[in-house]
């Protein structure tokens, strides 16, 4: 029974209490009419027995009325329970003189209120002392109802209850047929009258249910087991006394044993009370024990329902019975959908074979814990730690506890031990080489191994040197490599080359189709592009120190695989090792060559200088003698050492000049020059030479050159390397042309010649330090034509050749017009790398 449901009970017990009163006073009016008319209703009924007196009809009246009065709960309450208690205190003093009348053999004429004292039987309206009695213990029951309301045993209740005793005692005396227990032998026809018994009988009854929530009827009435109990076994209580009471009765009033009849009717009434009594002594037992358990269950339920962990029970088939709100949270479902599910129904499909074999183990009485992985409503599976056990009595119960951020961390843990493993093997890896291939393919490899399914690893590359590139596979078997290194595509539109000028990384966590339309470059690179298919890719850029050093760009091809940004942290790890393993390459690569520059320009300046040397020491020595070979005056010697002297002098500033260019501080003080006039010195000045050597200088140059901002030293230096190396590939007869043109911001210049030309493969290394044609039969210190392009660049201008063997060649290279540099320039030296 719920309290819900007990509340009700209580309700309903308390009407039929008051219905009972009601009825009790009926009796009571019914009697009092007789006592007034003289028509004996009540008295038929039980013919020669006595009849209900005035007083005790009076008394049943006022007590039946304040019995309905006392329990009103609206407004007319007080008023209510002020007349009952003015009825009850009546009753008491009718019980009170009767008593004193009886016990002191008096007549105090309270009998003759009703009825008169001319009737013919003596004291006509006064009440048994049996009635007496009961009136007096229910008239003091509604005056103390309210007294102690909440002790264990009221005391009302207590007079109730001997009041009942009272009635129940001659109820059965009249059933048992013992006079004695409702006459007095002073006085035959005064007793206590069955409708009287009934009547006080009925009012206890309904007294005590008018009050079913507190005393000895809230025992009674309580939806606990000892309430239960007590409702099932009252009635055989008071019926078995009175049954047995009456099977033992029949015999002896037969052979006229009256006294002993009596005694049987008290003691049947007695053990009634008794077992009235014992009932409500065991119900209070057995309600305390199952209050004790249910606060003991709600204590373990509260604490099962406030316990971090999830609770899940089962029966001995896998469904569940119960889950406390953590199991709820931890599936995402409301206890009334778990409760219609199995254990197999929230595990994972993989886990569902393990589960018939933990559960034999576990109806073996092992207790079980491992991870499993349950399927949450929402979110997909969870990782759990279950602790499992099958009890005696068929309960499966398991403590889940929700691992998934102990997972999270131990996968960050193996990631990032992972990490510094391929961080440590990668940079032990990189040490193992220090060409700058293969350290890009060191790079690649082990990108596509570790991080990637595709690597591609550009570099940057300056001062002429060709860029490398890298295309790794972790499987090999999907490289279209070649196809990818032979189309043609634009550098400047391709992704690697966006991230080195943003000079920040790109990741793109799920790579569509218009991302790769954006990428390709054509149908053809879509196609190739599509075949890779990336699902997931990241961009970096290689720097180190400031600077850039290409590209890196890691693609994932699998669908379970995408990048985050934790991937794109290491990738910017890898790439900074990257950056400085190729600075570092090519750091290694610039130390060589300048080694190898420096054995070089030794090497030169070992053989150039010796044959000048020589020819010093040779014609000093003539000198010395005092004339040349052939008799010449001693001018023609001191003309060929000079000569000599000038050009040691001049292949000194050249390798002077490199020098400066290599360390970049090659000195440039540029002012107005005009064109015109520096051309014009420049031919001038190279006249004698080119004559000297059978060959026609001609100049060629517009009229009105503007003026240049250059330095004018270094324009004729650039001429005289170019003039200079035309008269020196050019044979007798041929023709040298030295030009001006103005080219809209610039002027261009250019020196061609009729010699034997440059090939095709030799072009584009004319001007690298240190070159000389093989096939041209002439040699040099290889000098002239970088120190032009170093002066020239400087200058803001540009050089270039054009050449085809046995036809000549033409140098052309522009400078700067004064009104475009020199507007923004302050005409002072500077130093320019």
């Amino acid at each position: 029974m719920t309290e819900r449901e007990a509340t009700a009970a209580q309700v309903r017990t308390a009407s039929v209490g008051r219905w009972l009163c009601l009825t009790g006073a009926l009796i009571g009016a019914v009697g009092l009419l007789d006592a007034i008319a003289r028509i004996n209703l009540l008295g038929s009924l039980v013919p020669a027995e006595p009849s209900m007196t005035a007083n005790t009809a009076l008394a049943l009246l006022l007590l039946g009325s304040a019995g309905v009065l006392r329990d009103q709960q609206d407004d007319a309450g007080a008023i209510g329970k002020t007349l009952a208690r003015l009825a009850a205190l009546v009753v008491l003093a009718i019980g009170a003189v009767t008593i004193a009348e009886h016990a002191f053999d008096i007549n105090l004429h309270i009998d003759q209120v009703i009825a008169r004292s001319s009737d013919p039987i003596p004291h006509p309206g006064r009440p048994a002392p049996a009635t007496a009695l009961a009136l007096m213990c229910l008239a003091g029951a509604l005056l103390v109802f309210d007294f102690r309301i909440d002790a264990r045993a009221r005391p009302s209740e207590w007079l109730i209850l001997a009041g009942g005793l009272v009635a129940l005692t001659v109820l059965l005396g009249f059933v048992f047929g013992a006079e004695l227990g409702h006459r007095l032998r002073r006085a035959p026809l005064i007793g206590a009258a069955f409708p009287t018994a009934i009547a006080l009988l009925l009012m206890s009854v309904g007294l005590l249910f008018e009050r079913p929530s507190a005393g000895l009827m809230c025992v009674a009435t309580s939806p606990g087991p000892g309430g239960m109990q007590f409702r099932r076994l009252v009635l055989p209580a008071f019926l078995v006394p009175v049954l047995v009471g009456i099977l033992v009765a029949l015999p002896l009033r037969a052979v006229g044993t009256e006294a002993v009849v009596v005694a049987l009717a008290v003691l049947a009434a007695a053990m009634g009370v008794i077992g009235l009594l014992v009932l409500i002594g065991l119900a209070m037992s057995l309600n305390r024990t199952y209050q004790a358990l249910e606060a003991s269950r709600a204590g373990a339920q509260t604490l099962v329902e406030q316990a971090p962990d999830a609770v899940f029970i089962a029966d001995i088939a896998g469904r569940y019975t119960d889950v406390n709100s953590a199991g709820c949270r931890m599936l995402g479902y409301t206890r009334d959908e778990i409760l219609t599910m199995t254990i197999a129904d929230v595990l994972a499909p993989e886990d569902i074979g393990r589960l018939t074999k933990q559960r034999e183990q576990l109806l073996g009485g092992a207790s079980q814990v491992g991870e499993w992985t349950l399927r949450h409503k929402d979110r997909g599976h969870i990782p759990v730690e279950i602790s499992a056990k099958i009890f005696p009595d068929g309960r499966w119960q398991a403590l889940v506890r929700d691992i998934s951020e102990r997972k999270r961390l131990e996968g960050e843990l193996r990631a990032a031990e992972a990490e510094q493993k391929f961080l440590a093997d990668f940079g032990s890896a990189l040490m193992s080489t220090i060409d700058v291939r293969e350290t890009v393919e060191v790079i690649a490899t082990h990108i596509a191994r570790e991080l990637a399914d595709v690597c591609v690893i550009e570099t940057v590359e300056e001062g002429g040197q060709q860029p490398h590139r890298m295309v790794a596979y972790h499987d090999p078997s999907a490289a279209i490599d070649p196809e990818l290194e032979q189309m043609n595509i634009d550098r400047s539109r391709h992704i690697g080359t966006a991230v080195i000028e943003w000079k920040q990384p790109l990741l793109i966590h799920d790579v569509t189709p218009a991302h790769l339309d954006g990428i390709a470059q054509s149908d053809e690179h879509r196609r190739l592009l599509r075949e890779i298919g990336p699902r997931s890719l990241m961009a970096l850029p290689l720097l180190a120190h400031g600077g850039v050093f290409g590209s890196l760009l890691v693609i994932s091809t699998n669908a379970e695989r995408r990048y985050t940004e934790r991937d794109l942290s290491v990738a910017q790890k890898v790439a900074s090792r990257a950056a400085l393993a190729i600075e570092k390459a090519r750091l290694y690569r610039i130390a060589q060559e300048a080694i190898r520059l420096r054995e070089d320009v030794l090497n030169i300046v070992a053989h150039d200088l010796r044959n000048p040397l020589g020819t010093i020491l040779l014609q000093a020595a003539m000198l010395r003698r005092g004339g040349g070979a052939h008799g010449d005056p001693p001018r023609k010697p001191a003309d060929v050492i000079e000569r000599s002297a000038i050009r040691m002098n001049h292949l000194i500033q050249d390798l002077l000049d490199v020098a400066r260019m290599e360390g970049g501080r090659l000195s440039i003080a540029q002012t107005r020059v005009p064109a015109g006039l520096v051309i014009s010195d420049a031919v001038q000045a190279q006249e004698p030479r080119a004559a000297s050597a059978s060959l026609d200088l001609r100049l060629e140059a517009e009229s009105q050159l503007p003026e240049l901002w250059a330095d004018r030293d270094r324009l004729l230096q650039i001429f005289e390397n170019l003039i200079g190396n035309a008269i020196k590939f050019t044979k007798a007869g041929g023709c040298i042309t030295v030009g001006a043109a103005r080219a809209d911001e610039h002027v261009m210049f250019w020196v061609a010649d009729t010699g034997c030309g440059i090939a095709a493969d030799d072009l584009p290394h004319v001007f690298e330090r240190l070159w000389q044609a093989s096939k041209t039969g002439q040699h040099g210190a290889g000098l002239g034509l970088p120190i032009v392009k170093g002066i020239v660049e400087a200058h803001g201008g540009r050089v270039w050749v054009e050449s085809r063997l046995g036809e000549g060649s033409i140098f052309f290279f522009t400078i700067p017009t004064a009104r475009v540099a020199g507007a923004w320039r302050s005409e002072q030296p500077a130093v320019y790398g």
